[in-house]
C-alpha cells in the first residue's frame, strides 16, 4: 500500500464565535425559559450577521432552537392548567363517545317501557 491510498481523516474544528465554541460538546447553555431561548436565539443571529457562524449552522440551530421554545410553551400551559393532560383528554373523549352511546340506551328503554 503506497501513501497516495491512503485518505487521513481529521475531525473539523468547532465553529467559535466570540470565543465560546457552538459545535463543541459538553458546552450546555440554560435554556429553560422563553427567555433564555429567545436569548439564545438572538446571540446565534448576531453570530452569523458578523461571520462568526456560517448561515447555514445558524439557521438548524435556531430551527431547533425554536422547537425547544414550542415545547417549553406546552408545559407552561400544562402547568397552568390551559392545557389537557392525555388522562383529561381521553377521559373527555370518552365522554363524547359513550355519552350519546348511553342516552339512546336509557331512550331505548323508556320506549320499550311505555309501549
Amino acid at each position: 500500500m503506497t501513501d497516495a491510498n491512503v485518505i487521513v481523516m481529521s475531525p473539523a474544528p468547532p465553529v467559535v464565535a466570540r470565543g465560546r465554541g457552538l459545535g463543541t460538546p459538553g458546552k450546555r447553555i440554560g435554556l429553560r425559559s422563553l427567555q433564555d431561548v429567545q436569548r439564545e436565539m438572538a446571540r446565534v443571529y448576531r453570530d452569523v450577521r458578523s461571520g462568526g457562524v456560517e448561515s447555514s449552522e445558524g439557521s438548524r440551530l435556531v430551527y431547533m432552537l425554536g422547537q425547544l421554545g414550542r415545547i417549553i410553551e406546552q408545559i407552561e400551559q400544562s402547568q397552568q392548567g390551559g392545557g389537557l393532560t392525555y388522562e383529561d383528554y381521553l377521559r373527555e373523549m370518552h365522554e363524547k363517545i359513550i355519552g350519546p352511546q348511553k342516552e339512546r340506551e336509557r331512550l331505548a328503554k323508556l320506549a320499550a317501557q311505555t309501549a
